[in-house]
């Protein structure tokens, strides 16, 4: 910003520039002024006329309310007999589950690639205590170069999947669905 007094310091400066530029050498001084000293020289004063806005507050979104089951799509689901290709792989990764069932969750985010909740009872062992462990995974669908399984649960069941909320509505609901298969009694 410009104001009418610095035009002319900003004239002088530009002339004085254009001058020393052309001719290789520094202005000459006028014969008459002394040599400016550091108590005769001054430095304009520019003043910058803003505001400085306020910064931001990190002001934290509040967490989405949690994903609840829908009856209407549960009373659509069954539960089936969950029969891995490999039982043994199955049992070397999870444990030996005493019961088991599968619910079809559907496609995922790529075409054709079918999902499923399976929980597994699984009794006590050395890390963990009896009880149910849920997983949301490719392994009962048709043939896939590779086989995914999340396990779901903890404070954050759907944390580590991207699916939209809608899609995550019919996974809770297989979730508790197969739960209720089992004969576990849904939370809240």
């Amino acid at each position: 910003m410009t104001t009418p007094q610095t035009v002319p310091v900003v004239a002088c400066l530009l002339g004085t520039l254009l001058l020393t530029s052309c001719s290789g050498q520094a202005a000459p001084a006028p014969e008459n002024t002394p040599s400016p000293t550091p108590e005769t020289t001054k430095t304009p004063t520019v003043v910058l006329d803003y505001e400085e806005e306020p910064e931001p507050e990190d002001e934290e979104e509040p967490p989405p309310p949690p994903i609840k089951p829908d009856r209407s799509l549960m009373e659509k689901m069954s539960c089936d007999a969950f029969e891995p290709e490999a039982p043994e792989d199955i049992n070397v990764r999870f444990g030996n589950y005493t019961r088991s069932t599968q619910v079809k969750v559907g496609e995922g985010l790529i075409p054709g690639e079918e999902w499923w909740i399976v929980a597994l009872e699984l009794p006590a062992d050395d890390s963990r205590d009896a009880g149910i462990r849920s997983f949301l995974t490719t392994e009962p669908g048709p043939p896939i170069p590779y086989v995914s399984w999340i396990e779901i649960g903890g404070d954050d069941p759907w944390g580590p999947v991207e699916w939209s909320r809608k899609k995550l509505v019919v996974a809770e609901s297989a979730l508790t669905k197969a739960h209720e298969c089992l004969g576990v009694k849904p939370e809240g």
